[in-house]
């Protein structure tokens, strides 16, 4: 398997549900905050994570940039 960037997968969204979760990027709160201090494979391991749970709403916010 691919080894994918380790961009940030903000999309300006920004708001969290009751789990804390960003509705627009997928992350944890804490992810969000400390995103800067991960490894690669740490970011790695996020942006997986977040592009299955949350692919229709990566897709929607990277429309409008």
């Amino acid at each position: 398997m691919a080894k994918l960037k380790t961009k940030n997968p903000c999309v300006d969204v920004c708001k969290y549900d009751d789990d804390k979760i960003c509705k627009g990027c997928g992350r944890s709160r804490t992810e969000v905050k400390q995103w800067k201090s991960f490894s690669d494979e740490e970011k790695d391991t996020i942006n997986r994570r977040v592009r299955v749970t949350h692919a229709d709403a990566l897709a929607k916010g990277k429309k409008g940039k």
